[in-house]
């Protein structure tokens, strides 16, 4: 990994590329000195810091091409929206080999102006690029959870008000990434929206009408058997997810629970818990994306 990017820092002469570069390097160090196997970048996986086309533009550049061979270092893109600080998916580890992975977090918060421009311009860069991108969607369903309906029964008008501030956010969001794929839409540009399955928002109008109009197909599974248990590992969850994409997932993210193993129900801490993909999902998504890319790119290697 020195030796490459020793040879980097000898190829680009450019300042910001020379810089990023140095990043880069120090994020690999740190990993090695922390010794932790799950974040340690065995592949060229890496992920974006900030939500700046212009700086992306040039990380992506710099890495774009290896010159120690004719492969591709960057082959392919995942930007996570309304994701954690902390994502698994956007991890740099030996799964996300080629991957570039940008965060868009709360921090950077979707329902401004200024961000879906961001989001677009980053979008529309990556297509000149001739990546294929994925938009990963995560956004929030505590509005749209079964609870809800008994909480707003039994609960108070607080309570109630809650529930509509959830709502009103989830509405914003959706119609916030209406508006970004509307921009970006091509053949290089796929989207994959992550909800429970028994989340209400599936249900919505906007949410079947955007699903119809760009051929989403639905994937189902159970999070238990992609190792999702307790805090303490002691017992499975079984949470079912549902994911609607148009890229084939379907070999992937299809796995169901037997019922043999008592499970602990997705409620209260565990539920919030489970926001959390767990490691073996997360390696299903990127070898799903990964084998996409290379089937349906011939620059993808």
């Amino acid at each position: 990994v020195r030796r490459r990017l020793d040879t980097f820092m000898y190829h680009f002469s450019n300042k910001d590329q020379f810089e990023a570069i140095k990043a880069h390097e120090a994020e690999i160090q740190k990993a090695i000195d922390e010794r932790d196997e799950r974040d340690l970048p065995h592949g060229h996986g890496m992920v974006a810091k900030e939500l700046s086309a212009d700086k992306v533009a040039d990380v992506m550049e710099a890495f774009k091409q290896d010159p120690c061979s004719d492969r591709p270092i960057i082959n392919r893109v995942i930007i996570e929206l309304c994701c954690e600080n902390d994502s698994r998916l956007g991890k740099v580890t030996r799964n996300n080999r080629g991957c570039f992975s940008i965060r868009v977090t709360a921090e950077h918060d979707l329902t401004k102006k200024d961000t879906v421009e961001n989001v677009v311009k980053l979008v529309n860069l990556i297509k000149v690029m001739e990546l294929p991108v994925l938009l990963w969607v995560s956004i929030p369903c505590t509005g749209g959870t079964r609870l809800t309906d008994l909480n707003w029964a039994i609960g108070t008008d607080l309570t109630r008000a809650k529930i509509e501030a959830h709502r009103r956010l989830y509405q914003t969001l959706f119609h916030n990434l209406r508006r970004i794929y509307a921009c970006v839409v091509g053949p290089s540009v796929h989207v994959a929206i992550e909800w429970p399955n028994s989340c209400k928002y599936w249900k919505f109008l906007a949410v079947r009408q955007f699903i119809d109009r760009y051929d989403l197909k639905t994937n189902r599974f159970d999070g238990c058997v992609y190792g999702l248990t307790t805090e303490d590992g002691r017992a499975p969850i079984r949470k079912p997810v549902r994911v609607d994409t148009n890229v084939d997932f379907a070999t992937y993210l299809s796995r169901k629970c037997d019922g043999s193993d008592e499970h602990v129900h997705c409620c209260g801490k565990h539920a919030k818990n489970s926001s959390h993909y767990t490691d073996e999902l997360v390696v299903c998504i990127h070898e799903a994306w990964g084998r996409y890319s290379k089937t349906s790119y011939p620059n993808v290697e």
